[in-house]
C-alpha cells in the first residue's frame, strides 16, 4: 500500500510516545466507573450465593447426612447461579452499549441522534450468555476442590463452612475483577464497532494495552496496525487468530486473546490520496501520510504527524 512519511512514535525501536500511552489511559479511565460498577454487581451475586451456600451445608449438618465427594452439587446449584448473574448483568450491558457507542460519535464528530440498534443489543446478550453463564461453573470447580480436601482430610463441618467462605471471599476480589473487566471492554468494543459502522468510519487502527500486563502480542498488533489502518470490515490479525475488533470471538479467536483484554479499537478515515501520498486520520492521534510502493505493505520507518 504505502510507506509511511510521517509518525507519532520511533516504531522501530519500540520506544511509545507520551501521546499513544496518553491515548490509551483516557480511554481506560473513562471506563473505570463502568468496571467498578460491574465488579460490585458480580461480587453482589457472590454474595448472595455465600450465604445459600452456607445455609445448604448447614442443612446437611443438621440432618446429618453423609457428607460424600458429591457435597458441592447438594450445596451449591451452579446453574441458579449463572442465571442470577445474567439477569444482575442485563441492563447495566444494556446502558454500556449506549453510552460506549456515544463516547465514540463523540469521538468521530458525529451529531445525529444515535441508538444503538435494538437488534443487536438483543444479539449481543445473546452471545454474553453462555460466557456469563459460564461463571457458575468456574465458582463451583473452586468450592468443590476445597471442600474435597475438606472433606478427604476429615474436617468438621465449622472447617468446611470455612472453606466455603474463603472461596466466595476470594473470588468476590479476583473473579468479580476478571469478570467485570472482560465484560465491559468487550461491551466497549462491540459498541464502538457498532457505532463506526452507523457513522461511515471506513477505517481501522488497534492501539494496544499499556498497562503493566499488555500482551506481547497485543502490543505486536499495536505495532502493526496503530498508523497502518485496515478497512473496518476486514478482521485484526493478533497472533494467528482473527478479531474484527479487541474483544471479540466471533471468528474463533481463543480466550487469551480475550479475557482481560485493554485494547482499543480506534477510528480511522482516509483524508487525502493525491496518486503518490495516502493520508489517514487516525482518531485521537492525528493524520499518518504514506507514500505509495509496490509491495503491497506498509513500513513505518520514518514518519510526520499532524494533530488535530
Amino acid at each position: 500500500m504505502a510507506k509511511l512519511l510521517s509518525g507519532l512514535r520511533t516504531v522501530d525501536s519500540g520506544l511509545k510516545t507520551v501521546d499513544v500511552v496518553a491515548l490509551w489511559e483516557k480511554h481506560i479511565t473513562a471506563r473505570r466507573g463502568q468496571v467498578k460498577l460491574f465488579q460490585g454487581k458480580v461480587g453482589k451475586v457472590l454474595l448472595a450465593f455465600r450465604k445459600k451456600t452456607l445455609a445448604k451445608l448447614d442443612e446437611i449438618h443438621l440432618q446429618k447426612q453423609v457428607i460424600s465427594k458429591g457435597l458441592v452439587d447438594l450445596i451449591f446449584a451452579t446453574h441458579d447461579f449463572g442465571n442470577a448473574l445474567k439477569d444482575e448483568l442485563n441492563s447495566p450491558l444494556r446502558a454500556l452499549l449506549q453510552s460506549a457507542g456515544d463516547e465514540l460519535m463523540e469521538e468521530v464528530g458525529y451529531e445525529d441522534p444515535w441508538q444503538y440498534p435494538p437488534q443487536g443489543v438483543l444479539e449481543f446478550l445473546a452471545a454474553r450468555d453462555q460466557k456469563i453463564m459460564g461463571v457458575g461453573g468456574t465458582v463451583r470447580d473452586q468450592l468443590n476442590t476445597s471442600l474435597m480436601e475438606g472433606v478427604e482430610a476429615g474436617e468438621t463441618h465449622a472447617q468446611l463452612a470455612d472453606r466455603v467462605k474463603g472461596v466466595f471471599n476470594d473470588m468476590t476480589s479476583s473473579e468479580a475483577k476478571r469478570v467485570a473487566m472482560t465484560e465491559v471492554n468487550i461491551g466497549y468494543s462491540t459498541a464502538r464497532d457498532q457505532a463506526m459502522h452507523d457513522a461511515g468510519i471506513e477505517f481501522k487502527a488497534w492501539l494496544s494495552s499499556h498497562g503493566p500486563h499488555v500482551r506481547e502480542w497485543h502490543a505486536q498488533a499495536e505495532d502493526d496496525y496503530i498508523d497502518d489502518p485496515i478497512p473496518i470490515d476486514e478482521p485484526f490479525d493478533v497472533m494467528g487468530e482473527q478479531l474484527m475488533f479487541p474483544g471479540d470471538d466471533s471468528l474463533g479467536a481463543s480466550p487469551e486473546n480475550i479475557i482481560n483484554c485493554q485494547c482499543i479499537q480506534l477510528a480511522a478515515q482516509k483524508t487525502g490520496d493525491d496518486g503518490k501520498t495516502l493520508t489517514y486520520k487516525v482518531f485521537g492521534l492525528g493524520e499518518m501520510t504514506f507514500s505509495k510502493i509496490e509491495t503491497g505493505h506498509n513500513t513505518r520507518d520514518e514518519s510526520t504527524v499532524k494533530q488535530k
